[in-house]
């Protein structure tokens, strides 16, 4: 998690008036290369010169600024850390698009709502909070959202996160399971993701189920294990590791080095015979094997 903590969204705050379900997907692409378009229908201003702005004129031109000068300009407010200081300008950019974005979202607010997450103070994620619960939220800007939220650890109410695991929307799915660990996960729901046609939603949601310790993630981990194991999948396990999941984490650690480490560490703390004995084959590492 990022910046000072984790918010909390609150009930009563617009939640389950959004009309999320069947929304068109559309990957996330924050500096998408499409032709300049703002709200009030004006031109693009010229390429604005990064290194002639001071900090103070970027916060001047941000809430004004056409698609091309504020992503631009959201840019600037990272790089340079301008922090809490760009949250009113941010404010105002926002409140500017507001009614826009219901067909796709503007490249203004993917922008926006990334911006918050990166700069991730306690300001900016609580700015993000309020943004996510508007009753006016524009429907195709949730993956946007989503991520913006996984990425600071912003914690969603369970009947806000809860309809997203049904959405129509693949990435929504995936990212609402993901979303679960800050807060109380729906169970059952995430359970009925195991069977999902997609394969990282059914990989987010085995994730997610290993982790509370539920045998139904056992297939799918096991699966991902051997085709794309990440530390995610190793923590998986470790909620549902015996002395056979022990063994196949062994062989992991044996073909992904980077993952040893890991591996070791999760064989160590089921403290079974057999996986400590794997796991001292694992931290000595194939060089320091006896033959």
């Amino acid at each position: 998690m990022t910046g000072g903590g984790a918010s909390q969204l609150t009930s009563g705050a617009g939640f389950g008036h959004h009309p999320w379900m069947g929304d068109r997907p559309r990957q996330f692409d924050l500096f998408e290369d499409r032709p300049p378009t703002a709200p009030d229908g004006g031109p693009a201003s010229p390429l604005l010169r990064p290194d002639t702005l001071s900090d103070d004129e970027v916060l001047h031109l941000l809430p004004d600024a056409v698609m091309q000068d504020a992503v631009l300009l959201c840019g600037l407010v990272v790089e340079r850390r301008l922090g809490d200081r760009a949250l009113p300008a941010l404010d105002r950019l926002w409140r500017r698009f507001r009614g826009f974005g219901r067909e796709r979202p503007e490249p203004e607010q993917e922008a926006l709502v990334e911006t918050l997450a990166r700069i991730g103070t306690i300001g900016a994620t609580d700015m993000l909070a309020g943004i996510v619960a508007a009753a006016d939220f524009p429907p195709p800007l949730l993956p946007a959202a989503l991520r913006a939220a996984l990425h600071t650890g912003l914690r969603l109410p369970r009947g806000f996160a809860g309809p997203l695991l049904g959405n129509a929307d693949p990435r929504v799915r995936e990212l609402a399971v993901r979303l679960g660990q800050f807060g109380r996960p729906d169970i059952a729901a995430i359970e009925e993701l195991i069977g999902d046609t997609h394969r990282p939603v059914r990989r987010a949601a085995a994730i997610a189920l290993g982790r509370l310790g539920r045998a139904s993630a056992r297939p799918v981990l096991l699966e991902e294990l051997y085709r794309d194991p990440t530390s995610e999948i190793v923590t998986g396990l470790a909620g549902i590791a015996d002395d056979d999941i022990a063994v196949h984490l062994g062989r992991c650690a044996e073909s992904h080095p980077a993952l040893a480490q890991a591996v070791a560490a999760v064989l160590e703390e089921m403290e079974t015979a057999l996986s400590l004995k794997i796991a001292r084959r694992v931290r000595l590492g194939p060089a320091r094997r006896p033959n």
